[in-house]
């Protein structure tokens, strides 16, 4: 195996490690999440409320978070200063 090679098996087998960690993250994410718009969670209450197991990395998790959306969960708010942004589970149907 050439060193081209093998630098590029491990750049590949870095990037699915990186993909694994956000399936991870992504899924726990949708499992906090409320059903419900009048229950939505903020980001910091999201990051608080997740297990330490994938509490890890919060780049990762703002990326995920941004991702999700509309697929996974959704989002309103934001808007003006101090108006923080507020995340729901997507329907089963919407996905």
């Amino acid at each position: 195996m050439s060193a081209e090679s093998a630098t590029g098996a491990g750049a590949e087998a870095k990037r699915e490690k990186e993909d694994g960690r956000k399936d991870e993250l992504r899924l726990a994410i949708r499992r906090l999440l409320p059903a419900n718009r009048e229950q939505a969670l903020t980001r910091e209450e999201i990051w608080e409320r997740l297990p330490e197991a994938v509490r890890v990395n919060e780049v990762r998790f703002k990326s995920v978070m941004e991702a999700g959306v509309p697929k996974d969960w959704l989002k309103e708010g934001g808007e003006g200063k101090g108006r923080t942004y507020r995340y729901w589970r997507a329907s089963e149907a919407a996905g």
